[in-house]
């Protein structure tokens, strides 16, 4: 049994609350209060058509539940793929492979839960940026050795590939990511260690209807203990 005893502390969730990746369409407010205690990770929101969470990806150790609020989405675990309207749930196991998109022509809104939270508000704020810096190609993937570096310092957190072992992925990581360390990659291309104290915003989640945006969040990772340097 796998215990998790790590997870985003609550300062740096206020500063990481409000989360945007133009480059994958995709705004996000974190419900702070509701993620605090890391049983989960809660956010609302807005993804643009044509947006969504690239490849089939699965999360190892969290369960994640969608509650469409308005629109819809595509949901697909394996090779199922459903239409998830208003009104309507769509949930994932851990491990299960899975991925969604907005294919209408309408945006979407919609509640996403991931439990336990762990590190992935951090995670997700490394992707985003790296999106919204054109690191992200048109089937959202990024660089094999940047991967491989996200990968060594987000284990449990970390999008793994549908049909290759994790532990094995791991392995490969390892080496990669010292290659891709030499090269210049790094495991916090967003910066998230720059910020010396908590920000505090609060940006209503109704601002996301209009399109509005926060610039790019950093975390004091290093005061709040959490390593963002491979393992």
């Amino acid at each position: 049994m796998t215990t998790h005893t790590t997870s985003t502390p609550k300062f740096v969730l206020q500063d990481l609350h409000a989360l945007t990746a133009d480059g994958l369409g995709i705004h996000s407010v974190v419900d702070v209060e509701a993620s605090a205690s890391g049983e989960m990770l809660r956010s609302e929101s807005v993804v643009q058509p044509g947006g969504g969470a690239g490849p089939l990806h699965r999360h190892r150790f969290q369960e994640e539940r969608f509650e469409i609020l308005e629109g819809e989405i595509i949901g697909r675990i394996g090779r199922t793929r459903r239409r998830v309207r208003a009104g309507e749930t769509f949930v994932v196991a851990p491990d299960a492979p899975h991925t969604f998109a907005v294919e209408a022509d309408e945006p979407a809104r919609f509640i996403t839960e991931f439990r336990p939270g762990l590190r992935l508000a951090e995670f997700f704020a490394q992707i985003f940026w790296l999106a919204d810096h054109e690191h992200v190609d048109a089937n959202g993937r990024i660089h094999p050795l940047q991967a491989a570096v996200l990968a060594r310092a987000y284990p449990q957190e970390f999008f793994y590939l549908p049909t290759i072992p994790a532990a094995l992925q791991q392995a490969i990581a390892r080496p990669l990511a010292a290659l891709a360390r030499a090269r210049g990659y790094t495991a916090d291309p967003a910066r998230l260690a720059d910020l010396a104290t908590p920000v505090v915003s609060h940006q209503p989640a109704a601002a996301l209807r209009d399109g509005s945006r926060r610039p790019s969040s950093r975390a004091a990772a290093d005061m709040a203990g959490v390593s963002t340097e491979p393992r």
